[in-house]
């Protein structure tokens, strides 16, 4: 696994840390989507480890956010509030960022039939 795809989700981490404690009664609705699928997106060839990483990142921006005190902004779901809310957009965005980085890299990559061609 390459090892610079990692830093995409700790950075997109960091910045929704930041964002969040300085403004902890907006809720930033989208951050750990994109959290969670950021270092999917970046590899080069995804897989279930780094969409585990994504997830993992995203769950403990979220949890130091929480202790802060900084998720209690408003949430788009009708219970749970922002803990909740973050969860569920977290897991969403690591299958979108899977299905967008698996399907991208198919279509990227040359059928086994054209390699045959290819070769003869």
């Amino acid at each position: 696994m390459q090892r610079t795809p990692l830093l995409a989700s700790p950075a997109f981490g960091v910045l929704w840390l930041i964002v969040g404690l300085v403004a902890a009664d907006t809720t930033f609705h989208i951050a750990p989507g994109i959290v969670a699928g950021a270092s999917t997106l970046a590899t080069a060839k995804p897989t279930p480890r780094t969409v585990g990483y994504g997830l993992g990142v995203a769950g403990v921006t979220g949890f130091w956010l929480w202790s802060a005190g900084a998720l209690d902004g408003p949430s788009l779901l009708p219970r749970g509030g922002a803990v909740l809310e973050s969860v569920v957009v977290g897991v969403l965005g690591a299958a979108v960022g899977w299905g967008v980085a698996v399907s991208t890299r198919h279509r990227d990559e040359p059928s086994e039939r054209v390699e045959e061609e290819r070769r003869s």
